[in-house]
């Protein structure tokens, strides 16, 4: 791994960061003004929910990427941790239906809370839940691009899918779409997002080099993600509360 290398991705991952910053102030001037303080309270509410429930599907998985990845790729079997790491998406997403049920089954003491406040909470809580599972797909695809310094293709998706997004919200507030619209949106482009770049990833894994080093196990992988399960609630709870 070369500096120059490492100097690119960092430029590239930079330019991404922009882009998806500036798309976010301009999605939430669209949003605030077309949705009003009332729904935009909502979407606020739900934001703080749904950045718990991000926290807990992801299962610090993520960060595992990070760390497993760049040794499998120069010294290890990228093959084996690949599958491994299958079988642990299997159990994101079965965490993601045990807390899409959840909310559908609690519905009506969610809504007792915000009794007053404000109506069918819940509704546009089970909605949010449902398009989370994108959003956790593309930041796993994010992690894996980056363990590989490989953020070029990264930053131009990110570019188009911002610009995307804009265009689909603004579409989805035009035909009065609300606050489904806004969510519905962020999963449309979460996940074509996600497709466009799996593509770049299966190549990545293909021309690995395989060495006879050890994976490590759903175990190992465990051992060191799920603290992150933690440390990411107590932030949600520190600087987004």
């Amino acid at each position: 791994m070369t500096i120059e290398k490492v100097a690119r991705a960092m430029s590239w991952s930079v330019m991404a960061r922009v882009t998806r910053f500036a798309a976010g102030i301009g999605a939430n001037i669209i949003i605030v003004r077309s949705l009003g303080p009332h729904d935009w309270g909502i979407l606020s509410v739900i934001k703080s929910f749904i950045g718990f429930a991000f926290v807990i599907i992801m299962m610090g998985l993520g960060n595992a990427l990070l760390k497993y990845t760049p040794a499998m790729r120069v010294g290890g079997d990228i093959v084996t941790f690949m599958r491994n790491f299958r079988k642990l998406i299997i159990m994101q997403v079965g965490v993601w239906l045990m807390l899409i049920a959840l909310t559908y089954t609690f519905s009506e003491e969610i809504d007792a809370i915000y009794s007053g406040q404000f109506g069918g909470f819940s509704f546009y809580l089970l909605f949010a839940v449902v398009f989370l599972i994108f959003e956790v797909f593309m930041a796993l695809i994010t992690n894996m691009l980056q363990s590989w310094y490989e953020t070029k293709v990264l930053a131009f998706v990110i570019f188009y899918s911002n610009i995307g997004y804009i265009f689909i919200l603004m579409l989805f507030i035009k035909f009065g779409f609300g606050i489904i619209g806004v969510l519905a949106a962020g999963g449309i482009v979460n996940f074509f997002s996600s497709v466009a770049l799996l593509r770049p990833v299966k190549k990545l894994i293909a021309t690995s080099v395989q060495v006879r080093e050890e994976s490590p196990g759903i175990d190992k992988i465990l051992k060191f993600s799920m603290p992150f399960v933690v440390t990411g609630i107590l932030n949600q709870i520190v600087w987004r509360q």
